[in-house]
C-alpha cells in the first residue's frame, strides 16, 4: 500500500477508535489504493467488499455485492473530510442499531409479547437509536474540524 492510502486507513481508523467504534481491519473487506494500482472486480462476488481508492482530485468508494440487484454502489467524496464524514456516519449509525437492539432490557421486553408492549417497545429503540446516532454525530464534527484531520487532508491534497 502507497503513502495516501496507508495514510487515509491510518486516519479513518483513529477517528473510528476515538469514537469507540470498530477499526477497519483485513477482514472487515475495506480496500484502500491509488488510481494506478485500481482495477475493478466485476466477477461474481461471494461477499460484500469496499475499495477506497484515491485519485489527484477525489475519493472513491466501490462498494460490491454479492446480490445482483446491488451489484455495485459507488459514491465520489471532493475532500478527505467529506468521505471520513460519510464513511463514519455509516459506520455509527451501524454502531447504533447494533448496540440499542441487543440490549437486554430490549430483549426482556420482546419475550413478554404482548403487542401493545412491541410497538412502544419500537418506539422506545427509535428513540434511543437516533440519540446514540446524534452523540456519535456530535463527536465525529468535532474529530472532523480538528487539526490532525486537517494535516491529513493537506497531505491528502484534498
Amino acid at each position: 500500500m502507497s503513502f495516501k492510502p496507508l495514510l487515509l486507513h491510518y486516519v479513518l481508523n483513529s477517528v473510528l477508535m476515538s469514537l469507540k467504534l470498530a477499526p477497519i481491519t483485513p477482514a472487515s473487506g475495506v480496500k484502500f489504493m491509488r488510481r494506478d494500482s485500481y482495477s475493478p472486480l466485476l466477477k461474481t462476488q461471494t461477499s460484500m467488499h469496499t475499495d477506497v481508492v484515491i485519485t489527484n482530485s477525489s475519493i472513491e468508494v466501490h462498494n460490491y455485492s454479492p446480490d445482483p440487484r446491488e451489484k455495485l454502489i459507488f459514491s465520489i467524496h471532493s475532500s478527505t473530510k467529506q468521505f471520513l464524514s460519510a464513511f463514519i456516519k455509516q459506520r455509527a449509525n451501524w454502531a447504533a442499531i447494533n448496540q440499542v437492539g441487543l440490549s437486554s432490557a430490549t430483549i426482556e421486553l420482546i419475550k413478554q409479547g404482548d403487542h401493545e408492549i412491541l410497538k412502544n417497545v419500537a418506539k422506545e429503540l427509535g428513540n434511543e437509536r437516533s440519540k446514540l446516532t446524534e452523540q456519535y454525530h456530535f463527536m465525529l464534527e468535532k474529530k472532523l474540524n480538528g487539526i490532525f484531520v486537517k494535516i491529513v487532508s493537506l497531505i491528502i491534497g484534498f
